[in-house]
């Protein structure tokens, strides 16, 4: 055959148009997997925007935003067949309408398998670069640069989140990066002493070590991001440590 099919269904929606946007991406998430592109595809939020905005084309905004993101090709198909059953329930005293849609997407069969290799090449590529991104965090961790080492671990686990062949080496760096953070000490010191602004009179010290076997050591230019986990007020959001490991965090209020 010089086609392929993928079919989508969806129960129980409040309208034809709901029902029919549902199903399309349904069968779309099955393009998808086929593709080799690990993607949860959320139906029930395509019924919240086809309801928000009548005029939408929900299934092809879904293609156009799933390229976005670096996903697959997804265009080229035909709807072969469509399916769909009204009824009604009684529900709360009152009669309610729902409905059933099922549908039959047609691809061309050499686009699919053009756009299947493309993605493979593309995500064995990620799975190299996710297992170097791993190395680089490994020797900047023996000699210290945990920070370093840290951004390396997550770029891994960003390049193979969503990559069917690599998630094995994200899940590795996720594993590696959860052993290194559980090994840092993070560290407030100073005056509690408030100013007329209801602020600190000066700013926390905060300080990062990174446990090792033969003691802690100091962790520069390493980010971190502050916030209040009892009460109100308003810091610094974002700040990283100097080549001593510690930074300075202002708290402009105390409420």
């Amino acid at each position: 055959s010089k086609n392929m099919y993928f079919a989508g269904q969806f129960n129980n929606a409040p309208a034809m148009a709901d029902a029919i946007s549902a199903a399309k991406v349904s069968a779309l998430g099955s393009v998808i997997d086929f593709l080799g592109v690990k993607i949860k595809v959320d139906v029930k939020s395509v019924i919240s925007r086809t309801r928000l905005n009548a005029n939408e084309d929900v299934a092809n905004n879904f293609i156009q935003d799933f390229k976005k993101k670096g996903g697959a090709q997804i265009e080229g198909y035909t709807i072969d067949q469509t399916y769909i059953k009204e009824k009604k329930r009684y529900e709360s005293g009152t009669w309610k309408s729902y409905v059933d849609a099922a549908i039959l997407l047609k691809y061309p069969k050499s686009l699919l398998e053009e756009e299947k290799e493309r993605i493979a090449a593309q995500n064995r590529q990620k799975r190299t670069d996710g297992e170097s991104a791993i190395t680089a965090a490994e020797d900047f961790k023996k000699t210290g640069k945990v920070a370093n080492a840290i951004s390396e671990y997550i770029k891994a686990a960003g390049l193979c989140a969503e990559t069917k062949d690599a998630e094995p080496v994200g899940q590795d760096a996720l594993a590696r990066l959860t052993t290194v953070v559980g090994m840092l000490k993070i560290k407030g010191d100073g005056s509690t002493a408030l100013n007329a602004d209801g602020g600190l009179d000066s700013p926390l010290r905060v300080s990062a070590s990174y446990q090792k076997t033969t003691g802690n050591a100091l962790v520069p230019d390493l980010q971190l991001t502050a916030k209040f986990t009892k009460g109100e007020g308003e810091c610094g959001s974002v700040i990283t440590t100097d080549e001593t490991g510690a930074a300075l965090l202002p708290v402009r209020k105390v409420a």
